[in-house]
């Protein structure tokens, strides 16, 4: 014998706990309609089985449905390597000291370069002065560059950047030389290791230069 719901008098299948057509709960204590097996067939093909309700299910018939089905586990989240963060500090670290190595780097060959243009250009300028003797004897030579190498033989010039001066040097008959430059003229003679700075002193050892 089938049994029909004490509430809306649909036929309940075996076993149902709650009635598919109005979401009552249905208790082994309720007094249940019975009805033939003929008639509990000829009404399942009515019965849906997709657990639409007319009316809302009480909240214990909800509870009872969800105690039925699978918990669904949480997807765990994804955690970052522990050593992500560090290691990007890091390389940050990396680049910044490569970019200051090489950027000093940089820096000092442009200096360099810098120097020796300048270099060139103040020792070539104190090459080209001319000189003309106040007594008016006769140069061999027109240019400081022309007396000190005949002078010298083996003329060194040079170039203090922070004193601004052109110098040139070399040993003639045992005695070494160093002429110094400065606003286009010699300003000071050093011999061995006296320092001349008269200018009439001066002007007769510039005079045995070009002679």
């Amino acid at each position: 014998m089938a049994h029909k719901c004490y509430n809306c008098g649909a036929i309940l299948p075996e076993g149902a706990k709650l009635c598919v057509n109005c979401g009552k709960i249905v208790s082994k204590n309720s007094a249940l309609r019975p009805e033939p097996v003929q008639v509990r067939r000829q009404q399942r093909s009515v019965v849906t089985q997709s657990r639409e309700f007319a009316h809302k299910p009480t909240p214990t018939a909800v509870m009872e449905v969800m105690e039925d089905e699978e918990p669904v586990t949480p997807r765990p989240k994804k955690k970052r390597p522990a050593g992500t963060a560090a290691a990007k500090k890091t390389r940050k670290k990396d680049n910044k000291a490569k970019f200051i190595v090489s950027f000093t780097v940089l820096l000092i060959v442009l200096l360099m370069l810098l120097y020796l243009l300048i270099f060139i250009l103040k020792v070539h300028g104190a090459k080209g002065i001319t000189y003309e003797s106040d007594t008016g004897a006769k140069m061999s030579y027109s240019t400081y560059g022309e007396a000190a190498e005949h002078f010298f033989g083996d003329a060194s010039w040079d170039y203090s950047l922070l004193k601004g001066e052109v110098s040139v040097s070399g040993s003639n008959k045992g005695s070494d030389y160093k002429y110094i430059f400065k606003d286009d003229k010699v300003v000071k003679v050093i011999v061995g290791t006296d320092e001349i700075e008269d200018e009439k002193q001066i002007d007769i050892l510039v005079q045995r230069m070009f002679l």
